[in-house]
């Protein structure tokens, strides 16, 4: 019994002493991200919000193929109105993984898309730079015109790493008196 002790003992620690050699996770050498990822916290993971409502970001940090986290806190963020050419999914019943363009607004006697500064509706939650709360106003700034009513307008987000890469997600903006949009 206590030779089978012993070469258990013998077995664990030769074990130990081959894991602990250290080294790095991803292998690549330092700690630069080649990507951020931003999600919406919480349940339902929905990049969506009622116009004066908030919403919570998180922007993550990562780095190769397997999208390896990397632990820095660190984000300048920023917000913009989104243009036609974006989309938003849909949640309405039966419509499950479709996309709408989101709606586009113009000034009166302009053409061109009005695509106002959103970054003072974001507030950063001062326990974790990571994190950022979006409170779009209940109305666009300068009362636009928008292109559809029957879509919702949606705001680009972007959280920009200490090293300049660059995360986005669209929010759409839902009218709280029809949140089918």
């Amino acid at each position: 019994m206590r030779s089978i002790v012993l070469s258990l003992a013998v077995a664990l620690s030769a074990t130990l002493t081959a894991c602990s050699g250290g080294g790095q996770v991803l292998g690549t050498g330092g700690n630069d991200p080649d990507h951020v990822l931003i999600s919406v916290a919480g349940q339902l993971n929905v990049a969506r919000v009622n116009a004066g409502s908030s919403l919570i970001l998180s922007a993550q940090d990562v780095k190769g193929e397997q999208n390896g986290a990397i632990y820095n806190n660190t984000f300048t963020w920023h917000a913009a109105l989104a243009t036609a050419t974006s989309s938003y999914p849909t949640t309405a019943f039966g419509t499950s993984g479709t996309e709408k363009p989101c709606a586009t607004a113009t000034l009166a006697g302009s053409t061109a898309p009005y695509t106002p500064d959103y970054t003072p509706y974001l507030r950063p939650d001062t326990s974790n730079p990571a994190n950022v709360v979006f409170t779009p106003p209940a109305t666009i700034p300068g009362s636009p015109t928008l292109s559809t009513t029957a879509n919702a307008y949606c705001a680009i987000v972007t959280a920009t790493a200490t090293n300049g890469v660059i995360g986005t997600i669209i929010v759409a903006i839902v009218n709280p008196s029809s949140p089918q949009q």
